[in-house]
């Protein structure tokens, strides 16, 4: 197995960035709940494993999308311990 590059690397952390602005700004500026934003998560991770594109600075490569279901089980798990599944 060869190891990534410098630019996979950064591609990859630019990703779970991506990720991890994107729960912040929802959560900030919507005024959502948490349960809101959950939905929101879901819905936009179905157009992405579907091939589409949402926004940008999503890059579709597998990596990304562990890291969207690393965010989606966070997520959940927040949701259900705040009880608004």
């Amino acid at each position: 197995m060869r190891e990534p590059t410098d630019a996979e690397i950064i591609e990859h952390l630019r990703g779970r960035c991506d990720a991890l602005s994107w729960v912040a700004t929802t959560l900030i500026h919507s005024h959502s709940s948490l349960g809101q934003v959950k939905a929101s998560w879901h819905a936009r991770r179905a157009v992405e494993r579907a091939g589409g594109m949402v926004g940008q600075g999503f890059d579709y490569r597998q990596a990304y999308l562990e890291e969207l279901a690393a965010w989606t089980m966070t997520l959940d798990t927040l949701a259900t311990r705040r009880g608004q599944e």
